[in-house]
């Protein structure tokens, strides 16, 4: 398998679902030009795609709904004052 690096850009919304091919490996959250976004290293070749869902906690927020997902990683906006952890999991 010939593995490359996608970017999936997200939404500040408390939960989404991103599609990324099966067997997508997270790797990172970071803000590129303003947007919050995921990189996943993924096989390119993949015909099967699956939901993932992503929620997004602001510092201070309740994280109920993060319960059994993989935290991701942190990320800024606004000169730091939104700070939203982002969490993955299955659909």
């Amino acid at each position: 398998m010939q593995s490359v690096i996608w970017k999936f850009p997200l939404e500040t919304e408390d939960e989404q679902i991103i599609n990324v091919p099966v067997g997508a490996e997270f790797l990172s959250v970071q803000v590129q030009h303003g947007q919050p976004c995921i990189w996943a290293k993924v096989n390119p070749q993949e015909n099967v795609i699956v939901r993932a869902k992503v929620a997004i906690v602001g510092t201070g927020h309740p994280a109920k709904h993060t319960d059994g997902m993989m935290f991701l990683g942190t990320y800024q906006l606004h000169d730091g004052n939104f700070v939203g952890h982002v969490f993955v999991g299955g659909v």
